[in-house]
């Protein structure tokens, strides 16, 4: 009968693995990367979900030596004078739906409303899920907070606050020293935030996207304000498609299509398209969340700190 027991676990266990865990979201999955496994996109994509669960990526080279010749760098962006800021038309919103849920943000945005302005209590809390991403000249992950994401968030929070807003900005590394778990570390992280501050209703989290070429060689996308070289953005918008509990996320597409029609007006070409997932990637928070992907690697630290310094602007003249 002992001997029995682990055939009979396997004979259970097997067809759980090959059959039925595919088809699990990922983000059940506690301890694994969210985004390294879409959900039900085949075998293939599957055994590669395994191997992350396994193998943590916080081999991934992480380096505290960052630039070549460690200049200091300046990352003051020279507004215009005499700022008119415009929305654009919805026509001119772009948006890469990667879920198979029909998008119409006219008919969304008739009952939608932003979130008020509040000056007192904190309104607006910066994290980080991948801290340690940085940006061209580096190992594209860095622990100096001078030279990765956090410094992008400390900037972003020091023109919020010039404009009035209440922000705090969380400096954790949620992705080391493993990178598997980032979402399940960052969501904790943002629950005992709105815990403590019930205020807050815009969460931002800030990323550094990973573009390549056929021969991987690091993309640099960016556009140009004021003479000036800044880094494209991008909006991520999570849904529930993927199986998770997310009833506001047409809201928060509402939110960012909102911020996307200011940024189109103050800087041409800085916006990609707004991406909208299958993974919830926390943003069911609160209804106005989301991921802001700040440049690529191959964007310099001075173009994402010049970019989130428009991005405060547009919110500026979005939420009064």
């Amino acid at each position: 009968m002992t001997k029995t027991i682990p055939i009979i676990l396997c004979i259970i266990l097997i067809p759980c693995v090959f059959f039925v865990l595919p088809f699990i979201p990922p983000e059940l999955c506690v301890g694994t990367n969210y985004s390294a496994y879409p959900v039900s996109k085949g075998y293939n994509d599957y055994f590669s979900f395994l191997v992350s669960c396994f193998i943590p990526e916080s081999t991934t080279p992480v380096s505290t030596t960052v630039l070549a010749d460690d200049k200091p760098i300046n990352t003051e962006l020279e507004l215009k004078d005499n700022i008119s800021v415009t929305p654009t038309p919805l026509s001119e919103i772009a948006l890469t739906n990667e879920t198979t849920y029909s998008i119409n943000l006219p008919e969304l945005l008739k009952s939608y409303t932003p979130p008020k302005k509040e000056n007192e209590k904190p309104q607006i809390l910066i994290i980080h899920t991948h801290a340690t991403e940085s940006f061209e000249g580096t190992s594209s992950r860095s622990l100096d907070k001078d030279k990765n994401m956090v410094e992008v968030g400390r900037v972003f929070k020091e023109s919020l606050t010039k404009r009035g807003f209440s922000v705090i900005h969380d400096t954790t590394y949620h992705d080391y020293p493993n990178y598997n778990g980032s979402y399940a570390n960052s969501l904790k992280t943002a629950e005992d935030y709105l815990k403590k501050y019930p205020s807050i209703n815009m969460v931002f989290d800030l990323h550094r996207d990973g573009v390549v070429d056929q021969n991987g060689n690091s993309i640099k996308l960016s556009a140009n304000y004021n003479g000036q070289s800044v880094a494209k953005l991008m909006f991520v918008v999570g849904t529930d498609a993927g199986g998770l509990n997310h009833p506001d996320w047409k809201s928060n597409l509402c939110f960012v299509t909102g911020i996307q029609s200011r940024l189109n007006s103050i800087c041409d070409g800085i916006m990609r398209p707004i991406n909208v997932r299958n993974e919830r990637f926390n943003h069911h928070t609160t209804p106005a969340s989301v991921i802001v992907e700040c440049g690529t690697n191959g964007n310099s630290l001075e173009e994402a700190c010049r970019s989130v310094q428009l991005l405060a602007l547009a919110l500026s003249d979005y939420i009064k």
